[in-house]
């Protein structure tokens, strides 16, 4: 397991990776650009896949 300072770094970088995905597939959405919205929505997905986190850090994240 990785330090707590190491686990809440990654739990950051996730949120506002995730965060920005979701915004941007929302975006594409509205746009009707559905091909772009669903690479957003697998790009946020492989965020939220990674094993690195914690139980509680990846609770968090979702």
């Amino acid at each position: 397991m990785l330090p707590f300072d190491e686990q809440e770094r990654l739990l950051e970088d996730a949120l506002v990776n995730v965060r920005q995905h979701a915004f941007q597939m929302e975006r594409c959405l509205d746009k009707k650009k559905l091909i772009e919205g669903l690479q957003h929505a697998t790009s946020m997905l492989r965020e939220m896949g990674t094993s690195r986190l914690s139980p509680k850090s990846y609770y968090e994240l979702c």
